[in-house]
């Protein structure tokens, strides 16, 4: 029974709730049950064929679903999300406007009152409409609705629908417990402030690094974390529990207009705890554009060998640490069945394909496979068990988590010496927990890590101003097609999920390293339900029977075109994403589209389908056949919400670079506009990465965390204190040594010459760009002009 704070609609909507549920997820009888029964495909089938005939039948609201949609509706949704689906709800409870929606006569009953084959016929029309506003809306139920029914559990942690698709949680394995983080939270029972060195927001693959590098160094570290840290204990393992709890509003984030799904994580360790396991270091044309000194970043200290570096770099160093620290590698890697098949079919066709290293212990352990849910083995080496632990067990760091972050404080600039682009310096953090106010003095520095989606809005709070904070997000804009091995039991969810790649299409349609990569996605039932087009109830249950003999494979764009994102004035802790994938990228995502098609079929796929609404289904091996189903999908195209579009990466919203006219952090991570306030996690990549972005985004972490403990040390040593090597309480800590020399055993000795020579560079840097002012924001900027054009005209205008 549902608390009334999770309820939101009257009995009306809540009956168009029902009916609207009862379309997407139908009862299926008589002949059409009967055509899914004689499984003529030869598909795997988990149970009886009896068993299978009561699944068919069952309804949605049948098994729960209305009250559990309605609590979604009324905790998940934002404001105006929740609005609009309370009135579109209300409108199908009335025959005007139902047919006001639907485009018929008022003649016509209500939603609710139609029969079952017209709710469909309903539901496909605004699927494949003309109208933007319908296709909105269908997918945005669809994504709820059927994502839920195949996620959510009951008190005994199990769905009714699972037993009939073969898919159970792995056997828990033994939890790791090499280390009790949660023995370093701090409790904040009462309004609180606290002192420390450094105070680093965000725990993710840039607080976690930043945290151990500085905390290894000696300076006391608080991290400060949103989301909750779930002991390994404490993973159960299970879909929709998990994005409850360490996703980013509950895994139903979009952007404004709703065709393209965000996963991001929120919760202790942040994306490192969720993620795949995928670990891909920068590619060499990527950084060769960040290098470039006549481009817009000119960052020499991403130089590739040949491009002016003749030596390693400090990201070339870095990123051997932090590869080397979360184990990653491409060494005995154990592919399961989908991951086969993208190197199957690509050599049969000779294309590019490669194993990728993996930050897993054990590839070969099924559960390997839910590591995305959280990870009760610690066989996933994310930051919580590698550098939030190594910051743990020096006994200089300890954690917040549920910690809202309103605001960074600060306080004017120092006056003396020559005018920098800083007229501000942090100071440290105002807070809330539970209710409770924290405010934080941070007495060397603030670190800001909370990812590309939630550090331009804490600086947005904070009243920064540079017009660059927020913009040029990318995304990584991806598509799918789903192939079935009949008969083959492929269970794609079982074992390291993301463990090959293809880089038969990087180079892009231009041939400027804005193409895409071919991967494997993670697929359980959850996430595939929402992802598949839904081409009515029959055809959505015969699939979903089907689901042990499915695999995926994925369009990885990267991005020529960028977003904002800003606060959401309807939820001042959330975020609005404004992005739309350009022209350029979708002809791109087609040609990756056309090459996962081609793999897939060579692999031995029985059946292809992508993720269009409209019905794109192809079901035989003939070669004359295959390239017309090829270029039927390429003459669809990629349309808003015409086709399932998603994101798991987050990229460049505060983006580092050689001005404040072109970005917002420098080259050492800290803001142009405030001293001692420095960025590190994906938000400050130049661009989209054009690869899974976590060895990228530690990389880049690593680098601005080793250079800031350097610039704190030399501090200390200018002000007479010792630079000497901290006390810890064991564990691996070889990585946090010399700054960035990373020697094999854990010995701290300061370079001070390498340390002035770094803070002469950083002073002359910012005095270089004091006249060089962040721009403000665009739209206060834009109401300049037209006051001024409008005085010019006005004074005009006299004079005549």
């Amino acid at each position: 029974i549902m608390a009334d704070d999770n309820k939101c609609l009257g009995e009306g909507s809540r009956r168009a709730l029902a009916a609207v549920i009862d379309t997407f997820f139908a009862s299926i009888t008589g002949d059409e049950a009967d055509a899914i029964l004689e499984n003529p495909h030869g598909g795997s089938r988990e149970t009886s064929r009896e068993e299978q005939a009561k699944f068919l039948a069952t309804t949605g609201s049948s098994a729960g679903m209305v009250p559990r949609v309605e609590e979604a509706i009324a905790t998940v949704l934002t404001l105006q999300e929740r609005t609009e689906v309370v009135l579109l709800l209300g409108a199908l409870n009335t025959r005007l406007g139902s047919s006001a929606v639907l485009c018929c006569l008022p003649t016509r009953p209500a939603f609710a009152d139609l029969s079952a084959a017209e709710r469909e016929a309903a539901l496909l029309f605004l699927s494949t409409s003309p109208l933007g506003v319908h296709r909105k809306a269908f997918n945005g139920l669809k994504r709820l609705i059927m994502g839920l029914a195949m996620s959510f559990v009951d008190d005994d942690g199990k769905n009714p629908f699972w037993r009939h698709i073969g898919y159970s949680t792995p056997t828990s394995p033994k939890p790791w417990k090499e280390h009790d983080l949660k023995s370093h939270l701090l409790t904040i029972d009462k309004d609180t402030e606290l002192e420390v060195d450094a105070v680093i927001v965000g725990s993710g693959a840039g607080g976690g690094v930043t945290a151990a590098v500085l905390a290894a160094q000696g300076y006391s570290v608080l991290v400060l974390e949103k989301g909750q840290l779930v002991a390994p204990e404490e993973v159960d393992s299970l879909e929709q529990p998990a994005f409850t709890n360490m996703y980013e509003k509950s895994a139903l984030l979009t952007n404004t207009t709703g065709d393209l799904s965000i996963l991001a994580g929120a919760t202790f360790g942040g994306g490192t705890t969720i993620n795949w396991a995928c670990c891909i270091p920068t590619p060499e044309h990527v950084r060769k554009e960040w290098a470039d000194t006549q481009g817009v970043h000119r960052l020499p200290v991403f130089s590739t060998s040949g491009e002016g570096a003749t030596e390693s770099t400090d990201f070339d160093r870095s990123q051997a640490a932090v590869m080397a620290r979360i184990g990653a590698s491409e060494e005995g890697v154990v592919h399961n069945a989908a991951n086969q098949a993208l190197l199957d079919g690509c050599e049969k066709l000779g294309y590019h394909a490669k194993t990728t290293a993996q930050n897993l212990r054990d590839t070969s352990a099924k559960s390997a496979g839910w590591t995305c849910f959280g990870d009760k083995a610690g066989n996933k080496q994310g930051t919580m068990v590698t550098f939030l632990t190594d910051a743990a067990r020096t006994g200089n760091a300890s954690f917040v988590h549920n910690c809202a972050v309103k605001r960074v404080t600060y306080r004017a600039a120092d006056a003396e010496g020559a005018p920098t682009s800083a007229k501000r310096r942090a100071t440290g953090i105002e807070a809330e927990v539970d209710g409770f106010a924290l405010r934080i003095k941070a007495k060397r520095c603030v670190v800001v890590s909370c990812g590309s989606l939630q550090t331009p809005c804490i600086l947005q709070r904070s009243g920064f101003t540079n017009a660059h904070i927020g913009r040029h997000l990318a995304l990584h804009p991806v598509t799918g097609i789903v192939a079935k091995f009949n008969g083959k039991r492929v269970h794609a969810y079982e074992g390291a999920p993301m463990t090959t790649v293809s880089n038969e299409v990087e180079p892009g349609p231009k041939n400027d390293g804005y193409g895409c990569k071919l991967e494997v996605p993670s697929t359980h039932p959850g996430l595939i339900s929402s992802s598949i087009p839904w081409h009515g109830g029959a055809a959505v249950k015969a699939h979903l029977l089907d689901t042990a003999d499915a695999a995926a494979m994925i369009v990885l764009q990267r991005d020529h075109g960028t977003g904002v994102v800003t606060n959401d004035a309807w939820n001042p802790m959330g975020m609005k994403v404004d992005y739309a994938v350009t022209d350029d990228d979708k002809e791109s995502m087609i040609d990756g589209m056309d090459k996962c098609i081609r793999i897939l079929a060579a692999a031995g796929a029985d059946e292809i389908m992508t993720t269009h609404s409209a019905a794109h289904v192809h079901r035989t091996s003939d070669a004359a056949a295959l390239d017309a189903y090829v270029e039927k999908v390429r003459m669809s195209g990629i349309k808003t919400n015409s086709v399932g579009v998603f994101s798991a990466h987050q990229m460049g919203s505060c983006r580092m670079g050689y001005s404040p006219n072109t970005s917002v952090v420098d080259e050492d991570g800290e803001m142009w506009e405030c001293d001692n306030l420095y960025l590190a996690d994906a938000s400050t990549l130049p661009t989209a990465s054009a690869a899974n972005p976590m060895v990228t985004t530690l990389s880049i972490s690593h680098m601005i965390a080793t250079k800031l403990a350097q610039r704190l040390k030399q501090e200390d040593v200018e002000a007479g204190k010792p630079a000497g090597k901290p006390t810890t309480s064991g564990g691996d800590l070889s990585t946090y040594g010399n700054a960035l020399a990373v020697p094999a055993q854990y010995v701290y000795e300061h370079d001070s010459v390498a340390a002035v020579a770094n803070a002469t560079k950083r002073s002359e840097r910012r005095q270089a760009m004091a006249s060089q002012q962040p721009p403000g924001p665009w739209l206060p900027r834009y109401l300049v002009a037209a006051a001024v054009m409008t005085a010019i005209g006005a004074a005009f205008m006299a004079r005549r």
